[in-house]
């Protein structure tokens, strides 16, 4: 019960955080803006993310990426401390400041169930994702009763087993698009980039 009432007030974030996204700070227009996020984010897995696309996204290749972690804490064991985290990532999503997502599974369903990443069926055609190897992510999407809507979403991320980011997560950890993104062939190369170092 805890856990739905804190995805609820997470979508009531996204709903208000959307109306004022204007207001928030400066969009990073040149870079692409990577936000980490499970329950606990060490700083020593941003750094060595973003020493890992620094040193693939230089000025050669016309932008560069920001790396960001969120630790959303554990809705079970310290709720207001989830509840902070998860509201962070929402506003963070409305107001345009994550274009690629790595995350936990329970984030990344999070994140799907309000509607907030893109089907890889947007990002990659029919023939490249049949040639990509890694396991493709999906969730279950229901209502706001709990009753399925489908029953299966359509894949919207894919599975990073690589050391630096498994840690995060015993369940699993993702890299996904967002679906607000105005950055979208950016967003893509940079998940194929975390796709071939993590996968």
């Amino acid at each position: 019960m805890k856990t739905r009432q804190i995805m609820a007030l997470s979508l009531s974030l996204v709903l208000v955080g959307g109306m004022f996204a204007s207001c928030g700070s400066e969009e990073n227009s040149a870079g692409v803006d990577v936000v980490v996020a499970a329950s606990y984010v060490p700083e020593e897995t941003t750094d060595t993310l973003q020493q890992a696309l620094d040193g693939v996204y230089t000025e050669e290749s016309g932008f560069g990426c920001t790396v960001t972690g969120v630790t959303t804490g554990d809705t079970e064991s310290d709720p207001m401390m989830a509840a902070a985290g998860i509201m962070k990532v929402a506003g963070m999503v409305a107001a345009d400041e994550i274009d690629v997502l790595v995350a936990s599974l329970e984030e990344g369903e999070r994140q799907a169930q309000n509607g907030g990443l893109l089907p890889l069926s947007e990002v990659f055609t029919e023939e490249e994702l049949a040639e990509i190897s890694l396991e493709q992510i999906s969730f279950d999407i229901t209502d706001s009763d709990g009753n399925p809507e489908e029953e299966f979403s359509e894949p919207c991320g894919f599975k990073l087993t690589g050391e630096t980011v498994s840690g995060l997560d015993s369940e699993g950890v993702g890299v996904f698009i967002v679906s607000n993104t105005d950055k979208p062939e950016e967003s893509r190369q940079v998940m194929e980039t975390l796709m071939e170092m993590y996968g």
